[in-house]
């Protein structure tokens, strides 16, 4: 048999104060974001391929960066990428080694295709370590 508690009152006024405090704490999570969703409307997607002068291949791995920012995005193994920008007055710097870093301004475009030039300088200062292993079982 269940027994009835005697005091039910006790257990309701700390309930009532529990969902009080709730609701205060989540309409108040809602107070100053008003004008934030503006801004996330004016991002635009950029898309794009990033290929060798030399043999006109996708380059993967290239660092793709929003000038002026740590926002960034890295080619894929076509060389092809897509990245967030705020604006259309943003930079982006395409880096990779052993070739020249290039910076081109968006404007308007939503498809932006770069060529990435070697960088003789750079590759003369390549050093190759090779190291052999041999194991004899006897």
């Amino acid at each position: 048999m269940m027994r009835k508690i005697k005091n039910q009152t006790s257990l309701k006024k700390p309930l009532s104060l529990f969902w009080m405090i709730a609701f205060l704490v989540c309409s108040m999570t809602h107070i100053g974001y008003a004008n934030t969703s503006p801004t996330i409307e004016q991002n635009k997607t950029i898309t794009g391929t990033v290929v060798s002068a030399e043999d006109n291949m996708g380059i993967p791995g290239v660092n793709v960066i929003i000038k002026g920012t740590s926002t960034g995005s890295v080619t894929d193994f076509d060389g092809n990428y897509s990245i967030s920008v705020p604006n259309n007055s943003a930079t982006l710097i395409f880096s990779y080694v052993g070739y020249v870093s290039q910076e081109v301004n968006i404007a308007n475009n939503s498809t932006v295709n770069v060529t990435l030039e070697s960088d003789i300088a750079a590759l003369d200062e390549v050093v190759v370590v090779v190291v052999v292993v041999v194991v004899v079982v006897v």
